[in-house]
């Protein structure tokens, strides 16, 4: 380590004056860096395609392919908060 930032170190973390302890008074900002690999599945109700299960055998919920999503809408996703 270089003599100047040995100086330097010793100056800024002296005991009387910086205190590990107490946050600092500037607020923490997180970054957060992640990836989502996949989405197992997504559940909504769309209530402009609606029906009678009793009409249809008992169907209460349909279950689409994935090649089907062009032809449906289906939710934007934005992850907030984390």
């Amino acid at each position: 380590m270089a003599e100047n930032e040995k100086v330097l170190l010793k100056k800024i973390f002296r005991k009387e004056s910086y205190d590990y302890s107490l946050p600092s008074e500037s607020p923490t900002i997180v970054l957060p860096f992640m990836f989502i690999d996949h989405i197992e599945q997504l559940h909504w109700v769309d209530k402009r395609i609606v029906w009678e299960p009793r009409d249809y055998g008992n169907v209460g919920k349909i279950v689409r392919q994935k090649s089907d999503l062009p032809r449906m809408w289906f939710p934007a996703i934005h992850f907030t908060e984390i």
